[in-house]
């Protein structure tokens, strides 16, 4: 019984993984940055798996990556400035364990204020 328990577990893990959620906040009832410039707030959440703990294995959900894609989104839709207000990056080594040894699931987290005709 505990083994199918770990089979639909991890079944569920690898539907999740290489997901990528974002929100976005533009609505600020008219108020702007310190400098009058119209903002817009973005949260990105990826999910992926590493090699060993430390080598992308499927979806690379490194901060490094997570950063570039939220920032080049914000670009597309016009944003010429950021400052990222909170990240982190998770190694879930213990979730699975020992399976997840070698294959880790991991998470990081991006949130950030992009200006706008700044």
């Amino acid at each position: 019984m505990k083994l199918s328990h770990l089979g639909v577990a991890i079944v569920a893990l690898l539907a999740a993984t290489g997901c990528t959620w974002q929100d976005h906040a533009t609505d600020f009832n008219g108020l702007t940055d310190h400098d009058g410039h119209k903002v817009s707030h973005m949260n990105q959440y990826m999910l992926g798996l590493n090699l060993l703990i430390t080598q992308p294995l499927y979806h690379d959900s490194t901060m490094e990556t997570n950063t570039a894609l939220l920032t080049a989104e914000a670009k597309a839709a016009g944003a010429n400035g950021v400052r990222i207000v909170q990240s982190d990056e998770s190694t879930w080594w213990w979730v699975f364990f020992p399976f997840s040894l070698i294959i880790t699931p991991v998470s990081s987290n991006v949130a950030a204020d992009f200006v706008h005709g700044g």
